[in-house]
């Protein structure tokens, strides 16, 4: 399984759209208000993209989920 988490630049005049059937919604969301549920596994990756952080390479075996 591959997960990707890709950084960007948000620019309020432009808005996210999906561009594929396998994509039912795309959204921006603040690092400190990210949506619910959310695992710990997809917190990981996002944390790895901030700047100035330290990217991991780690096997996940079992995930923990956020409400």
């Amino acid at each position: 399984m591959l997960h990707f988490v890709f950084r960007c630049s948000w620019h309020d005049r432009f808005e996210p759209v999906a561009s594929s059937p396998e994509i039912s919604d795309v959204r921006y969301w603040p690092i400190d208000n990210l949506p619910r549920p959310i695992s710990d596994f997809t917190e990981l990756r996002i944390q790895d993209a901030i700047p100035g952080g330290t990217a991991r390479v780690a096997r996940v075996d079992s995930r923990l989920w956020r409400e």
